[in-house]
């Protein structure tokens, strides 16, 4: 199995609220730099998340990353709640 190796600069792994996008996906403007995939895997299981170190296709992992949904709950809300 391919490892899934990617650099994340210390600054954004030390505040990653900073650094993920608002709303419930892996992208807004930008794509979260935690998210990957990994190509060993069929498209609908390859989603891969740096931060918590889980995939679609582990045992324990994730669901839906691999369609970019957000699985670590950080920035969820667009700050239009009060």
């Amino acid at each position: 199995m391919v490892m899934l190796k990617k650099k994340i600069d210390k600054k954004i792994v030390d505040n990653p609220k900073e650094y993920i996008p608002a709303g419930v996906y892996c992208y807004d403007a930008k794509i979260c730099p935690f998210w990957d995939h990994n190509p060993e895997f069929d498209e609908q299981m390859n989603g891969y998340c740096h931060l918590l170190r889980k995939g679609d296709w582990m045992e324990d992992g994730t669901m839906l990353l691999w369609d970019q949904v957000k699985e670590c709950g950080i920035n969820e809300d667009y700050g239009d709640e009060e």
